[in-house]
């Protein structure tokens, strides 16, 4: 019994990643509205009943991308606020490196228009889990994010951006605890 469920979990995991590697593909090249849970199905080589056994909507894959992303990268990276004084400068390099080695992603999201929903997901999976810290130390770290959200955005969108040692540099001069 436990085989047979690992199985389906195994399954619908690799389910997943066909669906959300095939919506960021379409995304490429079509506007999102454009494009069809058929579509979606066809480029991932899965029906729409296994697609419907694990979203509702194209908008749950969306959902699914943004969280995965930021909590890779939350497990990858780490916590900013973890960190003492004299790892801030390689916490901003390892965060700077994962964004270049994902860009395709990020841009795609981007230009589809999704902004707004990746910031809110970024803020709810940074604070989730601190009701130890008070509201103004909540205050201070959404407003740290949402700071750091937008400059990275910049930065990934300008085809003649400064190095990753440099933006770590920046970072520390400009962005205050």
């Amino acid at each position: 019994m436990g085989r047979v469920n690992d199985n389906n979990i195994e399954q619908n995991k690799i389910l997943k990643e066909s669906v959300t590697a095939a919506l960021l593909k379409l995304m490429e090249t079509e506007e999102y509205d454009k494009i069809f849970i058929t579509d979606i199905c066809n480029t991932a080589g899965v029906s729409r009943m296994g697609f419907y056994r694990n979203y509702k909507s194209k908008d749950d894959v969306i959902a699914d991308i943004t969280h995965d992303f930021y909590q890779k990268a939350k497990d990858d990276v780490g916590q900013y606020f973890n960190c003492v004084r004299s790892e801030k400068r390689k916490w901003y390099l390892d965060y700077f490196k994962y964004l270049l080695d994902n860009e395709r992603s990020i841009k795609t999201m981007y230009m589809a228009g999704f902004q707004g929903r990746t910031l809110n997901e970024i803020t709810s999976l940074l604070i989730a889990g601190e009701q130890t810290i008070s509201e103004e130390e909540k205050t201070k770290r959404i407003l740290f994010y949402g700071a750091l959200f937008n400059l990275t955005l910049r930065w990934l969108l300008d085809e003649s951006r400064v190095s990753i040692d440099h933006m770590a540099d920046y970072c520390l001069k400009y962005i205050k605890e």
